[in-house]
């Protein structure tokens, strides 16, 4: 304490008041972690980090009586600020945007989100060179914003909670570049903690074996909850001459291909009152009924529970759930993506999501499920099926134990998600962090500039979201 006081006494006056305002903030910011429920422990950590920094910076000034220039000031203001908000963003939290709607309703696009980095333990950084701040790229350009030299290994911190079921989970998208399992990131090489950032919900644990049927998850056996705002596909029938009341309305749709103009036969308003976004219906072509009209077919994702809400926006023919056919065309769209398996989205597995230390079996099938996940994850370099014989880095093997654990990762927009049912499992080192809290949001198709920032989702916390 008489050190504290030491080094405080040498501070000039007004050193000391931006002192006690940046150790006030400091303050406020662990009252404010702990009224949106974040834990005590990542709170208090933070406090003492952020104290700590304070501390050191005003320890380290020069205290020589020769006066800096205002250009040395400003540098060491900057450096300072750098380094701080590196070791933030690093070990304890991350801005993270909802680029998709596969966690729709909920997650939204364009939620900004904090991730916490210590809650699951901290993982060091294996691209230690990089430019702060930046990802992968340098914005507006395919430059790199990292050294691939050196690489450093996999660890991570001590953690404050375990991964659990029905956690949203922030991670490094673990196939890509692989245009096998994905066609978007086929041509990205990052290293493995510059991969390309998802979220999605935890729905398998280690040792757990994971089914879908109808779309509804079991696990061991057992039916799962449904998490209340999550979504399915729904077909609805139009007749052109029952909307003619209804204003066509033409909305630009944001795809992966770029911009997409579609009519639509009701108004923004009118899906902004029921809660449906843009990217949530599309057309799907059209029918001729028996009688000889012409009926419009749409493809709504939407909660069961609010299928009367379409009547209300436009007189319908008929609604239904968009579910495949048990043994339907999943082929080679779906994990593993082999013809020997014939899943689909809404029927997938029995797949057994592999614990640290388990042994499975090798055989026909577990090779098409395991090869990519023994090859890649477990870091060997070939996994090989020859005469019958299974060559693991060139030696036979009749059984293999996994050395680390593994995760299922779905998308609670259940038919408008990329996820585990397309690219399978998540190994335990791509995990980034947990998501805790929506900061700011808006809707970039609200017509309205003023209704277009999501009031009631500031702030929101995002584990009493389920």
């Amino acid at each position: 304490m008489a050190w504290n006081w030491k080094f405080y006494n040498l501070l000039d006056q007004s050193e000391k008041r931006w002192f006690w305002g940046t150790s006030i903030v400091n303050l406020l910011l662990l009252i404010i972690f702990f009224a949106v429920g974040y834990f005590a422990a990542g709170s208090i950590l933070f406090y003492i980090m952020w104290q700590l920094m304070i501390c050191l910076y005003y320890i380290t000034k020069d205290k020589s009586n020769k006066k800096k220039s205002g250009m040395r000031e400003w540098t060491d203001a900057i450096l300072f600020a750098v380094i701080a908000a590196t070791l933030i963003r690093t070990f304890f939290f991350e801005a993270y945007t909802i680029p998709t709607g596969s966690m729709e309703k909920t997650l939204l696009v364009n939620d900004f989100l904090f991730v916490g980095k210590c809650n699951y333990g901290a993982r060091l950084p294996m691209t230690p060179l990089a430019i702060p701040f930046i990802h992968n790229k340098i914005p507006g350009s395919d430059i790199p914003s990292y050294s691939e030299w050196p690489q450093v290994g996999y660890h991570r911190l001590p953690a404050l909670e375990k991964i659990k079921r029905h956690d949203i989970v922030v991670f490094n998208f673990p196939v890509e570049g692989d245009s096998r399992y994905d066609d978007f990131t086929a041509n990205e090489h990052n290293p493995m903690d510059k991969k390309v950032n998802y979220v999605k919900r935890c729905v398998g644990m280690p040792g757990d074996t994971l089914m879908l049927k109808d779309s509804k998850i079991f696990i061991n056996g057992e039916a799962q909850k449904e998490y209340k705002k999550m979504q399915y596909s729904v077909n609805i029938w139009v007749n052109p001459q029952t909307i003619l009341s209804y204003t066509n309305q033409t909305i630009v749709k944001q795809t992966r291909q770029g911009p997409e103009e579609i009519i639509f036969p009701f108004s923004y308003k009118q899906l902004l009152k029921h809660n449906i976004a843009v990217d949530d219906l599309e057309p799907a072509g059209s029918i001729r009924t028996p009688q000889g009209d012409l009926v419009n077919m749409w493809n709504v994702k939407i909660n069961p529970s609010r299928y009367k809400e379409l009547y209300e926006i436009t007189s319908l023919d008929s609604i239904s759930l968009d579910v495949f056919e048990k043994d339907g065309s999943g082929g080679m769209s779906i994990y593993p993506r082999s013809h020997s398996v014939t899943w689909n989205r809404d029927y997938f597995g029995p797949m057994y999501i592999p614990a640290a230390g388990a042994t499975i079996p090798m055989n026909d099938e577990n090779f098409a499920i395991y090869e990519k996940v023994i090859r890649d994850y477990e870091h060997h370099t070939t996994f090989t099926k020859s005469s019958g014989k299974y060559l693991l880095d060139g030696v036979e093997i009749t059984s293999y134990t996994f050395t680390q654990n593994y995760y299922m990762m779905i998308g609670d927009n259940r038919h408008n998600s990329s996820d585990g049912r397309m690219w399978g499992m998540v190994p335990e080192e791509n995990v980034v962090g947990k998501a805790l809290i929506i900061w700011y949001s808006y809707d970039k198709d609200n017509p309205s500039i003023f209704g277009r920032i999501r009031w009631n989702r500031l702030f929101n916390i995002i584990h009493n979201m389920d």
